[in-house]
């Protein structure tokens, strides 16, 4: 997912309340085509830095989705 995409979702959820993310589906951050390193979840945006992994990731809990 592009960043701009990331930062719109993370806008999106904040204004519908913002509650608690299970943070299930992610993706890989781009900026202009090229990869960050870092992950986003696709519901609510958050993101993890790149060395770090969403909750779940490797497990059963969240999927990495392209």
């Amino acid at each position: 997912m592009q960043a701009d995409d990331g930062n719109k979702i993370r806008a999106r959820w904040k204004e519908s309340g913002g509650g608690t993310c299970a943070h299930g589906d992610y993706e890989k951050e781009y900026y202009l085509g090229a990869d960050t390193g870092d992950y986003v979840c696709k519901s609510c945006g958050e993101t993890w830095m790149r060395g770090t992994k969403p909750p779940g990731a490797g497990a059963a809990g969240g999927q990495e989705r392209s």
